[in-house]
């Protein structure tokens, strides 16, 4: 499912207006929110609706309506005096209605925190951060209209937020509903149709996707009955110095679980022997220059995974760099190598993919591991653009950013893969399914889907703590399967 912008939500909303009416959205907007608070909490909870002044508090008052209606016990909380008119004709309502208005929370079973919506951005003013606090305070599940108070629904960012339970987000999804920090206080995110017309989206460019089960993006093209390996390409991985086969290992590992026809490892001469030991499926040849490196009949090249730091390895990325013609996929330390200096991607010949972590992106961009944390969206994409790279930011909601503006957000993996070689893993699926002919972009985001769906399922087995890169390169084969069967019917 594609996501939107406030900007371009803003842009519908207005078509829409106009071709429905505000009121009826609202209306269908706060009927949402009711049927959610009543499938999970009953007819008999307790609800204290918290609304600013704007549309979003709108939404609030109307759906604290309908939740007394339906048999809650209601009050407001009115954080100040509505603007708008369409928000000041659902105030009128809840007059009518008879609800209480309060200053305090009370002791709420349920919270709507309808105080501001996804047009936030920056801090929040004196009198909403006061609510934010008594809301987050209070111990009542939180169900949030649109996106939680304080969240930039953009990027993910914030500083002070209110953490639910659970956010009703209306017509389509927002960025920042699943880019951490923000991904983090949103709960259950449930994307709630209100009638939108489509025309209201006919001058919509979308750019980002929520990687899911229903995205085309994550589709893997079905296999002709005549295929044979070199219909499906070959991964040239290289890195694996010595002490550090085992990052190589699982790299060629996924490669070829990713269904690339064949994998060719380059490693130091001196590891080969090992890696002869370890590698079974795919080739191995030794790494001493760039020449060679580039001369292997690769269909994608990976370079980094147990490669080390040191002069001839900087050397040997920066020729690579500006040499290669076949599509290049950059880990670990081939973006330490050149972490310095990353003017040398612009004078990249082929397209080129990056799979930074946060420390590995920070060095990149000259700044703190927290600093990139705390904007992980909007600095993916600004360094895609600016360097003409695609950008895969590792971690916690996985962020693939193309140099177009283009993105995508995952929603799959969890905590059971920060364990070392999970990277590796990752790096090698992303070349896999590059060596198939799949644009880079592409390639980056179903390798984090696929990735992180296969780690999502070790851990219902094992837990967070003992999952293995190995225990997650084993588990490939049931989520592929499962994706080409559902996709190939």
């Amino acid at each position: 499912m594609f996501a939107v912008t406030a900007a371009q939500m803003r842009e519908i909303d207005r078509t829409g207006c106009a071709l429905v009416g505000g009121i009826r959205l609202m209306e269908r907007a706060a009927e949402a929110l009711c049927a959610e608070i009543l499938s999970r909490y009953g007819r008999s909870a307790a609800v204290s609706a918290v609304c600013g002044g704007g549309n979003n508090g709108g939404d609030g008052l109307y759906a604290a309506v309908l939740l007394k209606e339906a048999g809650c016990r209601v009050q407001i909380c009115l954080c100040g005096e509505p603007r708008t008119e369409d928000a000041k004709e659902m105030y009128s309502r809840a007059k009518a209605a008879g609800i209480p208005f309060s200053e305090e929370l009370g002791r709420p079973d349920v919270i709507v925190d309808a105080l501001v919506g996804t047009g936030f951005h920056g801090t929040l003013r004196e009198r909403a951060a006061y609510w934010v606090d008594r809301i987050n305070e209070s111990g009542a599940a939180v169900v949030a209209a649109d996106c939680p108070t304080g969240i930039n629904s953009d990027d993910g960012s914030c500083e002070k937020a209110v953490c639910a339970e659970v956010t009703v987000t209306f017509h389509r999804p927002k960025p920042g509903l699943y880019s951490y920090p923000g991904r983090a206080l949103c709960g259950e995110i449930v994307v709630a149709d209100i009638g939108m017309p489509g025309e209201a989206e006919q001058n919509i460019r979308f750019e980002t996707e929520i990687a899911g089960r229903d995205s085309a993006l994550m589709m893997l093209p079905p296999r002709r009955a005549d295929s044979n390996k070199g219909n499906f390409g070959t991964a040239v991985i290289a890195g694996g110095s010595q002490g550090m086969c085992g990052s190589i290992t699982l790299a060629a590992a996924g490669a070829l679980r990713a269904g690339a026809g064949k994998a060719l490892v380059a490693a130091p001469e001196e590891t080969l022997p090992v890696l002869a030991v370890k590698l079974t499926e795919a080739m191995q040849t030794p790494l001493r220059t760039a020449e060679e490196l580039l001369s292997l009949p690769a269909s994608v090249l990976a370079l980094g995974c147990g490669l080390r730091t040191g002069e001839w390895q900087r050397e040997l990325v920066v020729e690579v760099i500006e040499r290669a013609k076949v599509p290049l996929i950059l880990d670990a330390d081939a973006l330490n190598c050149i972490a310095a200096a990353p003017e040398v991607f612009k004078r990249a010949k082929a397209p080129v993919l990056l799979t930074p972590h946060p420390g590995e992106m920070a060095r990149l961009c000259g700044i703190t591991a927290e600093e990139v944390q705390r904007n992980r969206f909007a600095l993916a994409k600004e360094f895609a653009a600016r360097y003409g790279v695609t950008v895969l930011l590792k971690g916690a909601g996985s962020i693939t950013a193309a140099p177009d503006g283009r993105a995508c957000l995952n929603t799959s993996g969890g905590p059971a893969l920060a364990k070392g070689g999970s990277g590796d893993l990752l790096c090698g699926m992303a070349a896999g399914f590059a060596a198939q002919g799949m644009p880079l972009f592409t390639s980056a985001a179903r390798a984090a889907y696929y990735h992180g769906l296969a780690g999502d399922r070790v851990a219902q087995r094992y837990g967070s703590y003992a999952v293995l890169a190995t225990d997650v390169a084993a588990e490939l084969p049931c989520v592929l399967r499962a994706a080409e069967m559902e996709w190939t019917v």
